[in-house]
């Protein structure tokens, strides 16, 4: 089944990777991603990525809104072949997020970070988070870490560009535990595509609210054959948070 977060899916992109529990690893994360069907077209070796990556996320938003937002609250709903799930977010930034579960079988999972520490709460019992899944959430409480990204930092990598079809794309390595490769259109810099190891998502509807550029709507490829379409309800930035909400017991 699937976990972990597609938490910040591209509309701020990690956004959402996903692990993925009997499906293999990944859908989530976020924060995502190698398999593709796409022929290099040229190295390009002089361009810089961080100006590809600056245009990127000028897609997304222009840094001073991306300033003003502490908080974001989203809910979402996945479906898959097997059933569905629905998501509830709430982030804090920088070191704070709560995420819960609820699968269409009654299970449920509950996923709590805060600053360093986290504990992960499935159908009622409790463990503490592995080093994995606490490098990930530190990531995503940022709400959008990808405007944290450097290549300086070591954060980000070009790794050429490519095409598939009439699309030609440069091809960025995000350098964290998910390794995930976002495929960039030359032409509008807007994502075309995410990849890992073992899924990729492909982005279905976008929408500017609020002066962010956000993706309402995704699928996520695994395997190659299995589709989860992924699907945000709302997000609300700064919202009012109750810091009860993240506190750790173990």
């Amino acid at each position: 089944m699937i976990y972990k977060c597609w938490a910040q899916l591209p509309h701020n992109l990690l956004t959402i990777i996903f692990n993925i529990h009997s499906m293999k690893k990944y859908i989530i994360t976020l924060s995502i991603l190698t398999l593709f069907l796409s022929n290099k077209c040229e190295n390009q070796k002089n361009i810089s990525v961080d100006v590809i990556w600056k245009n990127y996320l000028n897609t997304i938003a222009k840094k001073e809104v991306i300033d003003t937002i502490k908080t974001a609250y989203i809910t979402d709903k996945s479906i898959y072949e097997d059933g569905s799930f629905k998501i509830e977010r709430k982030i804090k930034f920088p070191n704070k997020m709560y995420q819960k579960v609820d699968f269409s079988d009654g299970r449920n999972e509950v996923y709590i970070y805060n600053d360093n520490q986290g504990v992960v709460i499935k159908n009622g019992i409790k463990e503490k988070m592995n080093e994995e899944l606490l490098g990930l959430y530190k990531e995503l409480s940022l709400i959008f870490p990808e405007f944290y990204y450097t290549e300086k930092k070591g954060d980000i990598s070009y790794l050429g560009m490519f095409n598939e079809g009439n699309t030609e794309y440069f091809k960025i390595r995000i350098n964290n535990n998910t390794n995930i490769d976002y495929l960039i259109n030359k032409k509008t810099f807007e994502l075309y595509k995410m990849v890992a190891d073992d899924f990729e998502f492909i982005p279905v509807k976008r929408e500017k609210t609020n002066g962010i550029n956000i993706m309402y709507e995704a699928n996520m490829v695994i395997g190659k054959k299995d589709t989860t379409k992924i699907k945000i309800n709302e997000i609300i930035y700064n919202k009012m948070l109750n810091d009860t909400v993240f506190k750790i017991e173990y």
